[in-house]
């Protein structure tokens, strides 16, 4: 929304001035900041929604409410097709409530986005976020989208470690060693997160050498 101001002289109206723009204002719901730039760090950031027009429910006061459908899509690379979301979301959707309006704001909720870690090298990849009303009763918002939100994953580098044949192991930092043990091991395990990985290992080398294989992993 926002004005257009003519200025002309009154005995004169056919000669106007250049036409001047006030100020818009955004009359609807919206997501803020309007696009992201993340990376595959696991790092959460948090997307507002919210609208700048009061939320009103004419004889519904206790259940009065704007419910958004949220949902992601990969966007991928112009030479790459669309595969599985880039993108996580904390809540599938929000509510929009009514209260006071202060400064542009009269109803706001958060979500959070996070890039999916996906141990891929798929390079920069680019997820839209889209809006839509649950139950779209109220004949204001009944054919109303709010704009996607354009999120870009930035692709890191994802640190790898092996064990393998007799067993071989490489760890995330590169140092090589064997292991000619026989039981169930721990092979790695996250200090942040519930992730590990548990390697069992028999005897291959029978009565000719003491040497052990991979033989199965239990990963959580």
């Amino acid at each position: 929304v926002f004005c257009t101001v003519t200025a002309f002289r009154r005995g004169s109206p056919e000669q106007q001035s250049l036409p001047e723009d006030s100020k818009g204002f955004y009359a609807g719901i919206k997501f803020l900041p309007e696009s992201l730039e993340i990376a595959e760090d696991g790092k959460e950031h948090v997307l507002t929604v919210l609208s700048t027009v009061p939320i009103a429910c004419p004889g519904q006061d206790d259940s009065c409410k704007i419910t958004l459908q949220l949902s992601t899509e990969d966007l991928g690379k112009s030479s790459q097709v669309p595969g599985p979301p880039d993108i996580a979301l904390s809540a599938c959707q929000v509510d929009l409530l009514p209260g006071p309006c202060s400064g542009s704001s009269c109803a706001a909720a958060r979500v959070t986005v996070t890039a999916v870690t996906d141990f891929a090298h798929d390079g920069n990849r680019v997820s839209r976020l889209s809006a839509r009303l649950a139950a779209p009763g109220d004949v204001l918002w009944r054919a109303y989208t709010p704009r996607d939100v354009k999120v870009t994953v930035r692709d890191l580098p994802t640190g790898n470690c092996y064990s393998f044949t007799d067993p071989h192991i490489i760890t995330f930092d590169g140092w090589r060693y064997d292991s000619h043990k026989i039981g169930t091991f721990l092979l790695s395990r996250s200090e942040s997160r519930a992730f590990e990985v548990h390697v069992r290992q028999w005897d291959c080398g029978g009565h000719r050498s003491a040497t052990a294989c991979n033989c199965g992993l239990a990963a959580r």
